[in-house]
């Protein structure tokens, strides 16, 4: 998934999720569906998983020595 670069604030809590220092999103930057619970998809969308406008990644499994 792009990051929501329209919507200033959507990105902003993208970015703040993802915990990680200095990180600035340029338009080739993408996060993973897998960060998403399933209730920020849309119901079956053909063989795409489609995110809702309210969607912020919060599945973070990261190793230890990576938080």
């Amino acid at each position: 998934n792009k990051f929501p670069f329209p919507n200033k604030e959507r990105l902003n809590k993208w970015v703040s999720s993802l915990h990680r220092k200095d990180f600035v999103p340029t338009a080739y930057s993408f996060i993973c569906s897998k960060h998403f619970t399933p209730d920020y998809f849309y119901e079956k969308h053909m063989s795409r998983k489609i995110l809702k406008e309210n969607a912020v990644p919060t599945i973070f499994d990261s190793p230890e020595h990576l938080k």
